[in-house]
């Protein structure tokens, strides 16, 4: 059974950082986002995981201060294996994500960081 992660209600900013290295290397993109995550939303566990379309989680182990995880997806048509981890710290979550991706360029390491910090009340 998981354990409920460290991490308060509240509104959220996610900075996340996603690179590309292989044949051709993209430099890397960083997205902003804000939401607000209800105590709802934390007691779904991993169901609270919004998955890209056409991936599926295949490992979850969810902890007090950390999650790790692993995911098969298929994107436009190539298979991909991503692996997974974040750490909880109550107002504060930071993470990482890999994956090597089969394209017809050759084999692409992607690889994406995240860090999150609560703002405040929704």
């Amino acid at each position: 059974m998981a354990e409920t992660p460290n991490i308060k209600p509240g509104f959220w900013q996610h900075n996340t950082s996603l690179s590309l290295q292989g044949p051709f290397n993209m430099p890397p993109q960083v997205t902003t986002d804000q939401e607000c995550v209800t105590q709802a939303d934390i007691d779904k566990g991993v169901d609270v995981l919004d998955l890209p379309p056409g991936c599926s989680l295949t490992h979850y182990n969810i902890r007090r201060d950390s999650a790790d995880y692993s995911m098969k997806c298929d994107i436009q048509g190539m298979r991909a294996d991503f692996t997974g981890k974040l750490n909880f710290h109550g107002d504060t979550m930071n993470g990482s994500m890999s994956s090597d991706v089969e394209t017809p360029m050759g084999v692409m390491t992607m690889l994406m960081q995240t860090e999150a910090r609560r703002l405040r009340d929704c």
